[in-house]
């Protein structure tokens, strides 16, 4: 019995996490910048930057307009004679995250965070920014605002190359080491093209619809999220994983036979009120197995749920998917 409490008590404890994320305003605000664009680097910088630094701590350095490799290299090995550690280091993670390989839009992605690191949304500025002559190689340290209205160098008048260094802020950072970050933006997308998301009230908690469990006779079945779009019925799965992931075979008939067990259980609990068609839809930020058929998947060759895939290959048009999966 005692077991039995501190189990409730603990799964409890996962659902107030679960529902004080999903509804934090920051948490949604980078959600939304992942699904809201068709630029491709997002998703990829994302995976590679964002949740590595989320992962592994460290500042994202910002910069709307990108120095050519040479002229770093210069610089780094100057600084490094002349011991200028702060304004270096800030350079150096720089040059470290541009080796980071499929993210070409460095400027764009820049360009489109400083705003937001500098008010303070989801990512923000911290310590202080560097503000480095082209030419000469003057710096300055000091804080954004100082850092943004330096036009030219105050030494030779030569244009100026400016960094941000940036961290995620924390309700979003334990979003994405929670697993729980990708479910909510592809939520948000479901609800984006005009889709109903299926939530449990959990009374003073509130509602949740991220991480969903239902009983089942063998075990509990969790489904990150459930949709209701047009005439169909979405049982979406997420997978978070590095873009060099191949996603197997294995995975997806795991899916499909727990979607297969909770679809045999829909008059059991509220579920009961969707008599739709099906739809399987698995998400992740790594790459199809080059044997897995897309054509094979949607005519339900591993259950009885049709079974879509969208991988990085895809998620820049998510929104756009997700209305081909609904009237397919």
């Amino acid at each position: 019995m005692k077991a039995e409490k501190e189990l409730q008590s603990h799964y409890q404890g996962g659902l107030e996490v679960k529902i004080r994320l999903q509804n934090d305003e920051l948490v949604k605000s980078l959600s939304g910048w992942l699904i809201e664009s068709s630029l491709p680097s997002r998703w990829h910088f994302y995976s590679l930057i964002i949740k590595a630094k989320a992962e592994q701590g460290g500042a994202i350095i910002l910069c709307e307009r990108r120095p050519n490799d040479a002229w770093m290299a210069t610089l780094m090995s100057k600084w490094r004679t002349a011991l200028c550690t702060a304004a270096l280091s800030i350079v150096h993670t720089f040059v470290n995250q541009l080796a980071t390989p499929m993210i070409p839009d460095w400027e764009q992605i820049s360009s489109e965070l400083v705003p937001l690191a500098a008010k303070g949304d989801w990512i923000r500025s911290i310590d202080e920014a560097l503000v480095v002559c082209s030419s000469c190689n003057h710096y300055m340290l000091s804080n954004w605002e100082s850092v943004r209205n330096v036009a030219e160098c105050p030494v030779c008048k030569s244009d100026v190359f400016k960094f941000l260094p940036a961290v995620i802020a924390p309700a979003a950072k334990e979003a994405i080491l929670r697993g729980l970050l990708m479910e909510i933006a592809v939520a948000k997308a479901i609800v984006r093209v005009g889709g109903v998301l299926f939530k449990r009230d959990l009374g003073q908690l509130g509602e949740h619809y991220v991480s969903l469990q239902f009983q089942h006779p063998v075990s509990p079945v969790e489904l990150d999220v459930i949709g209701d779009l047009q005439d169909t019925l979405l049982f979406v799965e997420c997978k978070d994983s590095k873009p060099s992931e191949i996603l197997a075979i294995n995975e997806l008939e795991l899916t499909a036979s727990k979607v297969g067990r909770l679809m045999k259980q829909l008059g059991d609990f509220a579920l009961s009120q969707y008599k739709k068609p099906a739809r399987l839809l698995f998400v992740t930020t790594g790459q199809l197995h080059k044997d897995l058929q897309r054509s094979d998947l949607k005519r339900g060759e591993l259950s009885d749920v049709p079974c879509y895939v969208v991988d990085q290959s895809q998620l820049t048009r998510i929104c756009d998917y997700l209305i081909e999966v609904s009237t397919s």
